[in-house]
């Protein structure tokens, strides 16, 4: 109790009901005042000689306004006028009346017992709390049954669990409703023990014990009626706390989307990034080349005024491109062997096939190739079924390259490869491997202009590697200087087509020449050309397009047959007049 108000250790609290709820109440409950009605010691400057008409100054108009500035609805603060509105106003009101009608009830109880064996000094100073209410008005009822003293104990748990649960939830208004309810329902208990000890003590002792059965049956009903409002607060607080995960999944949900919408977001942004770097990683390659050529060309103009160095530097360059040569494994001998035998072999087609050669050489998109400026790629499907089919195309390619050679330019490199001469199992240059090496050879040999490193680096792959020959071949055309064109002609590279063996490799190969045509980051012209005997399966859909591929028809007109002078005016004069 207050300061002026000592409980010593033989006071009524000690026994009986007072001893057990004196007990809790000191030790365990540390609330003043159950919810949303203002604490008697919120404030600290009273002193502790205030009683109860001090507390009672504070009117209902006053309590109103307070309850009605710290709530909001929607996020807005109600008038006063939607506070009249609420239905938690009247029971707001209805609580602080029957807080000072208790508060009456005690005044009006120690002055009628003062000076009486019932007098207990419970008038209430403005800093003493409610437990010490409780303790000192339960310390007087060990003459009632056994089962009410215990329900009685419950008062101090029930306000601090009220307590916590609205902390908890603190906009359910339903759960406010319960709050106020459950705290009229004490008031009105312990109301009602103070208003029986009154009696108790103005009425003789007989009639006192004949009130008491009828008093103790109210109570019952009293305290049964609060733990049925606290039973409903605590299936209100369950719903709430139901409502309250169900709003915690869904932000959960919410945050998961929203995370999971930043990661494809942050990993549309890294692969536009990495396709930013590529570009540039290739701007970077293009300027290399350039100013490796630019360097070429500058100590080439430097090592010729000093024979001496020159010669030294020549040397050092013959020795790399030897070493690369003889780890390509490189026969020169062979491309030369398979245009003579393809050339020859026109004399002994057939008229029909031999008109299907000039059907291919007056094609305008072959003559358009030749002519072309710029870096093109041509398939040539022949649609050949006759038995000599490889002959006509290999012939159509073979003299095509005897023409480029002939074309006396220093600018001109031919390139090329015929893949159905070499498909023996005991070839060794059979397969994607042997293309690829013998591509890589003779540009080395037409060009000798390349750097030193980029030898070295060829000396050191591993010959079936395809992967790394194609990567070098695109590294070495790269080098090539603004004024060169390259004829690269491929025959029958529908081999490879023909079961699985092949078939990765080649689709491997062909993709990387025709990235060759399409990269605009290269100098030099190249003129990339592919053919099939007959008609092509999957390699000719790696073209840049459609119209870059060649259909023969199954018949051609009759053209009165091959002769060297139709290929002289349709495809070595234009050759002859080429100018890029």
């Amino acid at each position: 109790m207050g300061s002026n108000h000592t409980v010593k250790d033989d006071s009524p609290s000690n026994r009986g009901l007072g001893t057990l709820v004196g007990g809790y109440v000191r030790r365990r409950l540390h609330l003043g005042v159950p919810p949303t009605v203002d604490d008697p010691k919120s404030d600290e400057s009273s002193s502790s000689s205030d009683n109860l008409s001090d507390v009672r100054k504070r009117t209902k108009e006053e309590v109103g306004k307070e309850v009605c500035v710290e709530e909001t609805h929607g996020g807005e603060p109600l008038t006063c006028e939607d506070e009249r509105k609420d239905p938690l106003n009247d029971l707001t009101s209805e609580a602080i009346n029957e807080r000072e009608r208790l508060h009456t009830a005690v005044i009006a109880y120690e002055e009628t017992t003062y000076g009486t064996t019932f007098h207990a000094d419970l008038s209430l100073s403005g800093t003493q709390t409610w437990e010490e209410v409780l303790t000192e008005v339960s310390g007087r009822l060990a003459d009632l049954r056994q089962e009410i003293s215990n329900a009685l104990t419950e008062i101090p748990l029930l306000l601090t669990c009220i307590h916590r649960v609205l902390k908890i939830f603190e906009t359910s208004q339903e759960l406010r409703q319960w709050g106020l309810e459950l705290y009229i329902s004490t008031l009105g208990i312990i109301h009602h023990i103070i208003n029986w000890y009154k009696q108790k003590s103005m009425v003789k002792v007989a009639k006192a014990i004949l009130k008491q059965e009828s008093y103790g049956s109210k109570l019952s009903s009293l305290i049964q009626d609060l733990r049925d409002k606290s039973t409903r607060f605590d299936k209100s607080a369950q719903l709430s706390s139901y409502e309250m995960g169900k709003e915690t999944n869904l932000v959960l949900k919410a945050h998961d989307i929203q995370s999971r919408n930043d990661q494809e977001t942050l990993l549309r942004r890294l692969d536009q990034i990495q396709l930013k770097s590529t570009d540039n990683q290739r701007d970077v390659d293009s300027i290399k080349a350039q100013i490796s050529n630019l360097t070429a060309a500058i100590c080439e103009n430097f090592l010729a005024a000093n024979s001496r160095v020159d010669f030294k530097t020549q040397q050092k360059y013959l020795r790399a491109q030897d070493k690369a040569l003889k780890a390509l494994d490189y026969d020169s001998s062979i491309v030369p062997h398979d245009i003579a035998t393809s050339v020859q072999e026109v004399w002994r087609l057939p008229r029909v096939d031999q008109d299907r050669i000039l059907a291919i050489i007056h094609s305008t998109k072959l003559k358009s190739w030749i002519i072309a400026a710029q870096s093109s790629a041509l398939f040539i499907n022949c649609n050949s079924n006759s038995s000599g089919s490889e002959k006509i195309s290999s012939f159509t390619l073979a003299k095509l390259v005897e023409s480029v050679v002939s074309y006396d330019s220093d600018h001109t490199i031919s390139l090329s490869w015929f893949c159905g001469a070499h498909r023996g199992r005991g070839d060794q240059e059979r397969g994607v491997v042997g293309l690829m090496r013998s591509l890589i050879s003779q540009l080395l040999i037409a060009y000798p202009e390349f750097d030193v490193q980029t030898l070295g680096r060829i000396s050191q792959v591993q010959p079936g590697d395809v992967d790394a020959l194609c990567e070098i071949f695109y590294h070495l055309v790269h080098q090539l200087s603004s004024e060169i064109v390259v004829f690269c002609v491929i025959d029958s590279i529908t081999t490879f087509e023909l079961g699985t063996t092949y078939l990765d490799e080649s689709e491997l190969a062909v993709s990387q020449l025709v990235q060759i045509v399409q990269a605009n980051t290269y100098s030099c012209v190249f003129k990339l050309l592919f053919s099939s005997p007959r008609n092509s399966r999957k390699l000719y859909k790696l073209m840049p397009s459609q119209s870059d591929v060649i259909w023969v028809p199954t018949r051609v007109p009759p053209s009165g047959g091959f002769t060297s002078a139709k290929w002289q005016t349709d495809v070595s004069e234009r050759i002859n007049r080429y100018n890029p």
